[in-house]
């Protein structure tokens, strides 16, 4: 099995040269390679617009054709976690305290989800998803739309790098997640179905806290269909998306027909990875399944990372959102 951690751990992704990326990206339209020249600054300052007002960054075309199909013919059909669930949209929040609120109260709704996960340990290291995802290049030009200094590849091996599968009829319902940026790419779309949905900034701050910070009357038009403020996209296979998950509450619409619309969820952190802050086992459990507690995975990637950051102090695990 590959190193969880891999070669490149700890890994800061500053600019660098990165010839062979030009190859999977489209420079000519995204010139990632040259991020202070006229054409870059311009695209940069677009994207940065959309992600000042919406919190999302599309980003169509940003993976050449010539090598979208063969990028997800090696990545479909991986070893994945299905995981279907009733809950409500924090599914963390415990609904023990709310038995007295109205019946279509936000947090007495439950939604259903349909999603088959592929943990980044299963992703193969010669893929050209991956080598996106190494890429310097390719993280520096998303520091650069999001104002981040710099960034860095996730240290946890199961959560940096994952796919994700819609079969037919399967979604993904209403959530936040539990950092404020991530990235993904459309490597395949539905046949029909499978947009997305978001509701820009409609909570207060990251985390919520509860009260007036989860503005839970905007939330109850949202899942009403009243709320004047929520958009939707459908990206094409090729599509890079930025998205601030931890304010704008977000779903996945039904897809239906035989092909499978598959995505890549690329995280990065602004922390170096000893610092970084990193899911507990039993967050991974829950996203990846039991063989993550059986075969030992999740240890050695613990034992790997102490190794390295040996005399370095790291915060604890966190518990992440949806």
């Amino acid at each position: 099995m590959q190193s969880l951690l891999r070669s490149r751990y700890p890994s800061t992704c500053e600019p660098a040269e990165d010839p062979t990326i030009a190859n999977i990206v489209d420079t000519a339209r995204y010139p990632i390679h040259e991020l202070d020249g006229t054409q870059a600054a311009a695209t940069i300052a677009k994207a940065r617009a959309a992600w000042e007002t919406y919190g999302e960054v599309s980003l169509p075309g940003f993976i050449r054709a010539d090598v979208r199909a063969l990028l997800a013919d090696e990545v479909s059909g991986l070893p994945a976690h299905n995981r279907r669930y009733t809950a409500p949209y924090l599914a963390r929040k415990s609904l023990g305290s709310n038995a007295s609120l109205d019946p279509e109260h936000p947090l007495r709704r439950l939604f259903q989800s349909d999603i088959h996960a592929v943990a980044g340990d299963q992703i193969p290291n010669a893929t050209l998803l991956r080598r996106v995802y190494d890429s310097p290049a390719v993280a520096a030009f998303f520091a650069r739309v999001i104002r981040r200094g710099r960034l860095y590849h996730y240290a946890d091996g199961l959560q940096q790098l994952n796919v994700m599968y819609l079969l037919d009829r399967g979604g993904r319902s209403w959530h936040y997640d539990g950092s404020d940026f991530v990235a993904t790419l459309m490597v395949q779309q539905a046949d029909e179905g499978g947009d997305f949905d978001f509701a820009p900034f409609i909570r207060t701050r990251c985390g919520g806290g509860g009260g007036d910070a989860e503005n839970f009357a905007r939330v109850r038009e949202l899942f009403d269909g009243a709320y004047a403020g929520r958009r939707t996209t459908r990206a094409e296979a090729g599509t890079v998306q930025l998205f601030n998950g931890c304010r704008s509450l977000h779903r996945v619409r039904t897809a239906f027909g035989p092909t499978a619309r598959i995505t890549a969820v690329l995280s990065y952190d602004s922390n170096p990875p000893c610092a970084q802050q990193l899911p507990s086992l039993e967050a991974n459990v829950r996203n990846y399944g039991e063989r993550v507690r059986d075969s030992a995975v999740w240890l050695r990637a613990q034992e790997e990372r102490r190794r390295l950051c040996a005399g370095v102090e790291s915060p604890p695990p966190f518990e992440t959102e949806g």
